[in-house]
Formats: C-alpha cells, sequence, structure tokens
C-alpha cells in the first residue's frame, strides 16, 4: 500500500490501532459481563493480560525468521 507521499506502509501499521481499539473493547466488554468486582476483575484482567501477551509473543516467534528471533532473545551465549 503507497500513501500520499508515495511511502509504502507496512499492513501491520495499518491495523494496530482498529486492532487495539477492539482489544479495549472486548476488554470492557468482559468486565462488564463477568459481573466480577475488586481483585477478583483485577485477577480476570491479569489472566487475560497474560494470555494475550503469552500467545503474541509465541506468534512472534513461530511466524518470524530465525534471524529475526535471534535478535529479539538476544546473541546465544555458548561456550565454544
Amino acid at each position: 500500500m503507497v500513501v500520499a507521499r508515495r511511502r509504502v506502509i507496512n499492513p501491520a501499521q495499518i491495523l494496530a490501532i482498529p486492532v487495539f481499539i477492539l482489544a479495549v473493547a472486548d476488554t470492557g466488554l468482559l468486565a462488564w459481563e463477568s459481573g466480577a468486582t475488586g481483585l477478583s476483575m483485577l485477577r480476570l484482567l491479569l489472566l487475560v493480560q497474560f494470555l494475550a501477551g503469552h500467545c503474541g509473543f509465541d506468534f512472534q516467534c513461530h511466524h518470524q525468521k530465525p534471524s529475526a528471533i535471534t535478535r529479539l532473545m538476544g546473541p546465544s551465549h555458548h561456550p565454544p
């Protein structure tokens, strides 16, 4: 995709804001529908945050080239 200045934009850049808005709306709906309050609501939302982060990290690791994963995880320090 090319924008007005003739720069090529990554589709992930275009999808970032709508996906974020949907995630916030889904989290609000989950909080509303769960009926939980106080610490039980906090535990539920922290669990959702942990699972979303874990799934995102797994997706990133399994869909990238090995060199990208090496940059993400840092160089290995195996003895020669």
